[in-house]
């Protein structure tokens, strides 16, 4: 998607990385965060990756970090963090603040868009008005041509 494209992965990237956070928080480990994923609804997002990362983990075909830089939407920095070796709950406050960043981007990003699309949609509604008045006015002023 040209147009929102990265809105959407900084979205996605946003939403599975708090997510993350707060498993981490808890003090999940991978393996317990992977079978809680399997509880989610089969359409959910962390349903999904779950699946596809507990498939490949267990058959070896990908380590945890060529999975994350496989996914568009899971942000490279993830991997980064996940290498340092850190304790999971403060490897969890750190995915947290990864996740706010992504969403102060996201909201950035969508202002900037919308700085685009404000005068387009203005001069969408300034046409319509304009047609609307001469589809009126239209027939008015040739009737009083007519009269004169």
């Amino acid at each position: 998607m040209p147009i929102i494209g990265k809105i959407y992965c900084d979205y996605y990237g946003y939403y599975f990385c708090s997510n993350l956070s707060l498993l981490l928080l808890e003090g999940l480990s991978l393996q317990k965060i992977i079978k809680m994923c399997h509880t989610f609804d089969r359409e959910a997002l962390l349903y999904q990756i779950g699946q596809e990362l507990d498939g490949q983990l267990t058959n070896g075909v990908t380590s945890l970090n060529d999975y994350i830089h496989n996914e568009i939407f899971i942000p490279n920095e993830l991997s980064i963090l996940i290498r340092q070796g850190q304790s999971i709950g403060h490897l969890g406050k750190q995915v947290q603040s990864l996740g706010n960043h992504l969403f102060k981007r996201m909201v950035i990003k969508c202002e900037q868009k919308m700085v685009l699309v404000q005068p387009l949609i203005y001069l969408i509604i300034a046409s319509v008005i304009l047609g609307l008045y001469l589809k009126i006015l239209m027939p008015i002023y040739q009737t009083v041509q007519v009269m004169k």
